[in-house]
């Protein structure tokens, strides 16, 4: 958690924008700490801030896409623009070619090009977040994009283990 807060007094003191990749068991705490960093950045004007939940919100989108696709693209657009995002529960979203490759990766990559703080948090490493959006042999190649995009932009992984806070 120390690594977490020092990344995120970084940000606040110096705008360097490497993001916070939280992972670990359930009930760590990760959750807790992203909206906890989220309120302070608030309070401190830092920018409009997105907090979403993955597991529901991508789903959400992939449904979005197929009956409002201007709204879709805007959704996308305020994602990968707004200053500070922070990605809850990731990982535990429904997985297929259209969500990695038109939400997911869109998202991510847009976010580490324009260098913009984003906090993410899982129950798995970057290892296995791999694996979950591999769904064939091509989409591999995208999944490991996003691996090396999470790996770059985070520069490590904080692993809050598996000891339950509650």
């Amino acid at each position: 958690r120390a690594v977490a807060l020092q990344k995120y007094t970084n940000f606040v003191k110096t705008g360097k924008t490497n993001w916070i990749y939280l992972n670990g068991g359930p009930g760590t705490g990760r959750s807790y700490m992203a909206a906890v960093l989220a309120v302070d950045a608030a309070r401190r004007n830092l920018g409009p801030i997105c907090y979403i939940n993955c597991s529901k919100r991508i789903n959400e989108l992939k449904d979005i896409q197929y009956k409002k696709t201007d709204e879709f693209n805007s959704i996308i657009e305020k994602y990968s623009n707004v200053p500070i995002l922070v990605m809850d529960d990731f990982g535990n979203e429904f997985k297929n070619d259209f969500i990695r490759d038109a939400i997911v990766f869109q998202i991510l990559s847009n976010r580490m090009s324009k260098r913009l703080f984003t906090i993410i948090t899982s129950d798995f490493n970057i290892e296995e977040i791999e694996t979950l959006y591999t769904t064939n042999k091509a989409g591999e190649i995208r999944a490991k994009q996003i691996g090396r995009i999470l790996r770059s932009a985070a520069d490590q992984e904080i692993n809050l283990g598996d000891l339950s806070i509650y």
